[in-house]
């Protein structure tokens, strides 16, 4: 039988780990918040962020590009394969976090920790999102400009979960 492999958290730093504490601050608010409003959204293992509606088995992050696979927090460390390729939960979770607290310091801001804004900004991103002609992408190849329009705007949620 062969032995999963497993991120080694020997080798967190400092902050890596001040970054694991942070996302895990903020996804149990986001948490609270869902259930004590009885919301209908599931939240990404991947970021903490509440990208998923309830039947989300298989959906990909709009936020991290987490392919929600069933993983999380109990396996976070195993490196399953599959869509989420060679990353381990824990991994893709200190990506996201990397680059939202890169992006807070270029804004000179920081990362938005408040569940009913995030929503909101989630809920903006997606309408913008759904704006695209579906119809019309499905057709253009992928060096159409839709497709170029489409994914800066798919990049700027980063942008908008950092508060200014």
């Amino acid at each position: 039988m062969t032995e999963k492999a497993v991120f080694d958290r020997s080798k967190l730093t400092v902050e890596d780990k001040a970054l694991l504490e942070a996302f895990q601050k903020r996804r149990s608010a986001i948490r609270n918040c869902i259930n004590e409003n009885n919301l209908k959204c599931t939240i990404c293992p991947g970021c903490g962020f509440p990208t998923f509606t309830e039947d989300w088995f298989q959906d990909i992050c709009s936020v991290c590009n987490w392919q929600h696979d069933g993983q999380d927090d109990p396996h976070a460390d195993e490196i399953w394969g599959g869509p989420n390729h060679d990353l381990s939960l824990t991994e893709s979770r200190l990506n996201i976090c990397r680059l939202l607290k890169e992006k807070s310091e270029k804004l000179k801001d920081e990362i938005n920790d408040e569940p009913f804004e995030i929503l909101e900004t989630l809920k903006i991103h997606n309408e913008r999102m759904d704006s695209f002609d579906e119809e019309k992408m499905r057709h253009a190849f992928h060096d159409d400009p839709i497709w170029k329009a489409w994914n800066e705007v798919g990049k700027q949620i980063l942008n908008d979960l950092i508060k200014r």
